[in-house]
């Protein structure tokens, strides 16, 4: 069930998120959200409302006002709870949802949102649909012959002069205008006026002076007759944009449409419809924006990015199941087949009593055993891939990122490391069957190359014991440790060959 709603205004504007009591709109002006403190009393306006408090005091306990700067401070938890809030556009139509940075840049850019026709026709639509509309407005702009109107009033003019040619040609007596006819032209007239003559007194030839004519936008141009004037293509006379209703010299008008901000165009991404001045805003949140992979440089929808470099960019960075050293994806099977820990090992090498340790199959860590017996499973590593635990500073011997999978008597097991401090730092392996059955008393050594004990693991919080029992409910007794002594003997473990072996085997018996 979805939970309940509320609505928020924000700079005037509405929008929809899950109920938080925390907020509420100003009191006063209601145009705002409440999250500014203006007294002692915890009583919170807007802030724009705090500043015009001319009475120094709290409208509601008549408390003295705090300063600005402690208004502003108070404003922060406020704020940090708005930038985790997630909002919902409440334009109808509209599904947008998005976080507290986004209102402004989708206020903009919200195709839903309903806006008054810029010709002004008096009509409002959503703006997806303005452009559609401005092509048929009976207000947009129009020229016929030298007449410049909107298209109403030019055909208006029509009409009515055909209605007056044909009052011309009756008698005199049967001219009389209706009263609407009548109201009709002293309406239309200052119009035509105004646009046909563009309110420019007219010049006067001297008589018997051959006709010349500037050209009234100042193009250099000067006509010998009148008909050459009414014909000049004059590319100063100033043409209006359809787009934005500003007039331009018409050398320059398409050029000014081509990069007009209120001229729509289309995302070629995602193929919404946007003002052109608007656009960079829009590439912000556009989720099918095509960006680049940092990785590969390979171009990928901006939703998808995240998908792309974790599962599907060749060369995102990975790590071996084995070694977990980080390597590029393309070349981790050619890596997988150079591993040395997916390789056989031998220790006690040279001796009759040699063991051959084989790779556990379908694991995830650097786990070995003898044979098929997986009772007994060794974790192969080297002395200096110890070095974090001589250091002591917390880092992970094995992998941050990676759960380790092993098999341990039988049956899958995890096991991960960890740190724990009491009255020494403690190196932790905890070693746990995935479906536990039974609890397993069992024993965890670090050896060298002939396998010889370097130390043993003790359960945390048992230092004397050396029985660590896997899947037991006590925790301290299920986790195997190595104080800051035994990490020393490590440490100073003189074996020529540099493995270093961490075994798990069975153990006789629990001891106290």
């Amino acid at each position: 069930m979805q939970g309940a709603r509320t609505t928020l205004t924000i700079n005037g504007t509405e929008w929809s998120i899950p109920f938080n009591a925390l907020f509420e709109d100003c009191k006063l002006c209601f145009e705002d959200l409440a999250i500014t403190r203006v007294c002692d009393s915890e009583h919170r306006y807007c802030l724009g409302c705090y500043d015009k408090l001319e009475s120094g005091e709290c409208p509601e306990c008549k408390a003295p006002l705090i300063n600005r700067k402690a208004a502003l401070s108070s404003q922060r938890n406020y704020l940090n709870a708005l930038e985790k809030t997630t909002f919902s556009c409440l334009t109808k139509n509209c599904q947008w949802e998005g976080s507290f940075k986004q209102l402004e840049i989708h206020k903009k850019l919200c195709q839903e949102t309903k806006e008054n026709c810029s010709f002004g026709c008096g009509e409002e639509f959503p703006r997806f649909q303005m452009d559609h509309h401005q092509k048929e407005c009976r207000k947009r702009p129009c020229k016929e012959g030298n007449l410049e109107a909107d298209c109403e009033t030019i055909s208006e003019v029509k009409q009515l002069t055909d209605k007056c040619l044909d009052a011309l040609k009756k008698p005199s007596s049967e001219r009389a205008l209706d009263k609407h006819f009548y109201d009709r032209l002293i309406t239309l007239f200052p119009l035509v006026t105004k646009a046909a003559l563009k309110q420019h007194e007219p010049t006067t030839q001297p008589a018997g002076a051959a006709f010349q004519r500037e050209c009234e936008y100042q193009c250099g141009f000067i006509a010998g007759t009148l008909q050459e004037l009414s014909s000049h293509d004059c590319p100063n006379i100033p043409l209006q944009c359809r787009h934005c209703n500003k007039c331009f010299p018409a050398k320059e008008i398409n050029a000014h449409k081509q990069k007009c901000d209120e001229r729509m165009v289309s995302c070629k991404a995602c193929g919404v419809d946007t003002k052109q001045g608007l656009l960079t805003l829009h590439y912000q949140t556009c989720i099918m924006l095509p960006v680049e992979c940092t990785q590969c440089l390979r171009s990928v929808p901006q939703k998808e990015l995240a998908k792309h470099q974790h599962l599907e960019c060749l060369s995102r960075s990975v790590n071996c199941e084995r070694c977990f050293k980080s390597v590029v994806f393309s070349k981790l099977e050619e890596h997988k087949q150079n591993c040395w820990l997916t390789k056989p090992i031998t220790l006690r090498e040279g001796k009759p009593d040699s063991i051959l340790l084989t790779p556990q199959p379908d694991t995830i860590g650097p786990f070995y055993q003898n044979g098929n017996n997986s009772s007994t499973i060794y974790m192969v590593t080297t002395h200096e891939q110890l070095k974090p635990l001589f250091k002591l500073n917390r880092q992970s011997v094995f992998s941050e990122e990676m759960d380790m999978i092993c098999i341990y008597h039988g049956k899958p097991a995890t096991i991960k490391e960890s740190y724990y401090t009491s009255d020494t730092l403690n190196w932790i392996i905890h070693l746990s069957q995935t479906t536990p059955e039974k609890v397993i008393c069992s024993r965890a050594d670090v050896l060298d190359a002939d396998l010889n004990i370097i130390c043993s693991f003790h359960p945390y919080h048992y230092p004397k014991l050396s029985d660590i029992m896997v899947n037991s409910d006590d925790a301290n007794r299920s986790k195997a440790a190595l104080d800051s002594d035994k990490i020393s003997r490590v440490q100073h473990c003189s074996h020529p060959n540099p493995l270093r072996i961490i075994r798990f085997m069975p153990s006789p018996g629990p001891n106290s």
